[in-house]
């Protein structure tokens, strides 16, 4: 169990990143595409997300607007870009695939319900992101949860938009692969939320999801 002292140090250095973060630009016409990680049954529970701005940090189809990427709250990371697939060139794509965590091959599961796509692996994109890390401050254990290299990436089909994660967890479809602050491995495991407009919400939990029905439960590549 991490101490409150601990945890405050974490909170500033990424508070300093969140400065970092929020000093590029930003253009109040582009899209806000809000992506969330609520942890069931921790309601002050904080989902943090490291992302460190960079000429390789994101990817975008070519001659579409990328703007400010944001924290929301305490559970939200907002991506201010505008939405067009790479339907032509597979930039995000093939961007996508260079940057997997660790070299992971390309894994054919999805991350979203079978209503919002098509295939098990996105054909196009609309963006993508790399974070260094999301972390998991639990408000019931004092535990401090590290997941590293993730890459967050939005497609569409049909007149919805899906999301997908790159993560380093091949053996559990479902979960990021994440330590505590002690270097112990946990997985944390995501089920569908509900989902209002320009909004994309996941509930994570410690424990395995429940169901075994692949459209209520999310798979990474």
């Amino acid at each position: 169990m991490a101490s409150k002292k601990a945890i405050l140090k974490l909170l500033m250095t990424l508070s300093m990143s969140s400065i970092a973060l929020n000093a590029y630009a930003s253009d109040e016409n582009l899209p806000e595409n809000k992506f969330c990680i609520h942890p069931q049954g921790d309601i002050k529970g904080r989902v943090l997300y490291n992302y460190e701005d960079s000429d390789d940090s994101h990817t975008i189809t070519t001659g579409e607007s990328f703007g400010k990427v944001s924290r929301e709250k305490k559970h939200c990371i907002v991506i201010q870009a505008e939405r067009q697939l790479d339907s032509k060139n597979h930039e995000n794509i093939n961007w996508v695939k260079q940057h997997m965590p660790d070299n992971l091959p390309w894994k054919g599961s999805s991350f979203g319900s079978s209503a919002n796509r098509s295939t098990d692996t996105p054909n196009a994109l609309n963006f993508a992101i790399h974070l260094t890390s999301i972390v998991y401050i639990s408000n019931i254990s004092n535990n401090v949860y590290t997941c590293e290299n993730v890459i967050l990436a939005q497609g569409s089909k049909g007149i919805r938009n899906n999301w997908w994660i790159v993560s380093n967890s091949p053996d559990k479809p479902n979960a990021l692969k994440c330590t505590d602050q002690n270097g112990n491995i946990q997985y944390l495991y995501m089920t569908n939320g509900d989902n209002p407009d320009d909004t994309y919400i996941i509930n994570m939990s410690l424990t395995p999801p429940k169901t075994t029905n692949a459209a209520a439960a999310y798979k990474f590549w």
